[in-house]
């Protein structure tokens, strides 16, 4: 098939009545009549508009990758943030149940839980507008800091003296719970794999998701050592939780302002891909909930 035809074939069918009406004594007009229907009416497209076309697959070989569009327009964030809110609000509930926490510290939880989920929905709202990415300038808001979430434990701490005593003891209790939460972060092997698609700013990938995935790989071990028997000392455990810390503060959360400060060369995408769907949820939300995990 020409290239003329299959132009005509990817038009709506008024398009085509268009480029068929073109004069045939004339090949050079309806050539150029064609291309410019063609892309009058590929302007109409939606997909088009918005530079989707070529996501699910391609006019020139159909070489669909449900993996590069999975990373692109998903990814594993909403689900992390998912499992982030059952556990916070199963451990409240178990706590209240079991008399670990009083009732107030375990609602408290709860409202931190809505709180939290809030804000999240918040995120995508100013995210799919484009606000985050026109407004937050990661020159001086690296990784969007004080992250919000922070802001919300602090807020309920001032305002309810049972939240952080009861937070603590309810996460912290049993410390497996805290274990099987710091193995999800293993899943930064999949910012890895997006920098290798040109999805993830390479930068990013080194100084944030490398750390983040060798502390992923070593709650493995630590989960396989707790189920062996083998558990960690007091000390070596809370040790182990600042290394959880230290893998994204401060180096992880400068790297996001490097390139705006002029301290490393303009990534391929940008860093502000990060103020974007689905990776602003990354430093807005999920990794912030890591962070707040680990600090107990």
């Amino acid at each position: 098939m020409s290239e003329q035809g299959l132009t005509v074939t990817l038009l709506p069918k008024g398009w085509q009545g268009t480029i068929a009406a073109a004069s045939p004594t004339s090949p050079s007009k309806v050539e150029q009549g064609g291309n410019s229907a063609a892309a009058a009416g590929l302007a109409l497209l939606p997909e088009v508009e918005q530079g989707r076309v070529g996501t699910m697959a391609s006019a020139d070989g159909g070489n669909y990758s449900f993996s590069v569009w999975f990373f692109k327009y998903v990814g594993f964030l909403p689900l992390i943030f998912t499992v982030q809110m059952c556990f916070f609000a199963s451990r409240a509930i178990d706590g209240m149940v079991s008399g670990l926490i009083t009732s107030h510290g375990g609602l408290a939880i709860l409202l931190a839980c809505v709180l939290w989920t809030a804000w999240y929905l918040v995120v995508r709202a100013l995210a799919k507008r484009d606000l985050i990415e026109k407004y937050v300038k990661l020159r001086y808001l690296p990784m969007f800091w004080p992250p919000v979430p922070w802001v919300i434990v602090a807020g309920l701490a001032a305002l309810a003296p049972d939240f952080l005593p009861s937070l603590i003891a309810a996460v912290g209790t049993p410390r497996l719970g805290i274990i099987c939460m710091q193995c999800i972060r293993i899943l930064a092997v999949m910012s890895i794999i997006k920098a290798r698609q040109g999805l993830f700013p390479p930068l990013l990938a080194r100084l944030l998701a490398w750390p983040d995935l060798i502390f992923g790989i070593s709650a493995w071990l630590v989960l396989g050592l707790h189920l062996g028997g083998l558990e960690l000392s007091h000390t070596a455990f809370a040790a182990w939780n600042l290394c959880g810390i230290l893998a994204i503060i401060p180096v992880g959360t400068f790297s996001f302002s490097m390139p705006a400060l002029g301290f490393a060369e303009p990534q391929s995408p940008p860093v502000e891909v990060m103020t974007r769907l689905p990776l602003v949820w990354g430093p807005s939300t999920v990794v912030p909930l890591f962070l707040v995990i680990s600090a107990i």
